[in-house]
């Protein structure tokens, strides 16, 4: 399974072949009807990339009637359907929609932002981030419907890694960056 392919990993938990996910996997309203996930372990959002040299996109309205890359089943792709007579090109991880962009054949990303970031501090220059991000979004551990007890131990254990300091000292390392207050609770 490529990373980023939602849609297969929320089937493979609902059909309890897969244990847990944790891959950036947003909290939403629609996923806890299939699926259960733990208490959030970060927060982040959509955003929107394009070429360096773009100057015409500084928000979501700009992309009216453009061509927007996304990844197939993200909440990134639910929102870039949003927009008014955008084409949305669905992909199967984010590096093939950041390499449609590099190419030229979409006028942006809409992808999770730490995502899109890093992406862009891996010698990417020749992309950025615009405007606000789109979105507010808690990633979760996703796991089987009904599996409390397990649920129970990834909570106690994220619990306790923000207790003794460990949590913050890893966000830290990855991100640069103090987590969120609300993330320490």
């Amino acid at each position: 399974m490529l990373k980023g392919e939602k849609i297969n990993l929320i089937a493979g938990l609902v059909a309890n072949q897969i244990d847990v996910a944790i891959s950036s996997m947003s909290i939403d309203e629609e996923r806890k009807k299939s699926i259960d996930f733990s208490d959030p372990y970060y927060k982040s959002g959509l955003s929107i990339a394009v070429q360096s040299k773009n100057d015409t996109v500084k928000s979501l309205d700009d992309l009216k009637g453009k061509t927007i890359a996304v990844q197939s089943g993200t909440t990134g792709e639910k929102e870039a359907k949003k927009v008014a007579g955008a084409t949305v090109r669905s992909f199967t991880n984010s590096d093939q929609t950041f390499m449609e962009l590099k190419n030229g054949g979409v006028t942006a990303v809409i992808n999770d932002y730490p995502v899109t970031q890093y992406f862009i501090k891996q010698g990417n220059a020749d992309v950025k981030i615009v405007g606000e991000r789109l979105t507010s979004e808690d990633y979760g551990i996703a796991l089987p419907k009904g599996k409390t007890d397990l649920l129970n131990k990834i909570n106690h254990g994220l619990k306790e890694l923000k207790n003794n300091g460990k949590y913050k000292e890893l966000y830290m390392k990855w991100f640069g960056e103090e987590p969120p207050q609300e993330l320490l609770q």
